[in-house]
């Protein structure tokens, strides 16, 4: 049976042995945290999105109201109701 491991390995191998056990489970996790790091954020921008677009909405809703509110006044102002010529706003 021939062995895989040979009997007397090099101090560098040894030492290649000894890095590579240490920084491949390292490495693994990081890039575990990483990803899960990158998925949170990426929910968090898009929650984020979500209520400034919800903002931005209301805004304009408001801004679509006040101007609604202010045609329907003036198109209750007997002045402009029957002008032909439009409205005599001085």
């Amino acid at each position: 049976m021939t062995r895989l491991i040979p009997k007397e390995w090099s101090i560098r191998l040894h030492l290649f042995a000894f890095d590579a056990a240490i920084l491949v489970p390292l490495i693994l996790l990081a890039s575990f945290f990483a990803t899960k790091f990158a998925e949170r954020e990426r929910e968090r921008y898009h929650e984020v999105a979500k209520a400034l677009a919800a903002d931005i909405a209301a805004d304009v809703d408001r801004e679509l109201d006040g101007t609604i509110a202010a045609l329907q006044a003036l198109s209750a102002s007997p002045r402009c109701f029957y002008s032909i010529g439009g409205c005599d706003v001085r």
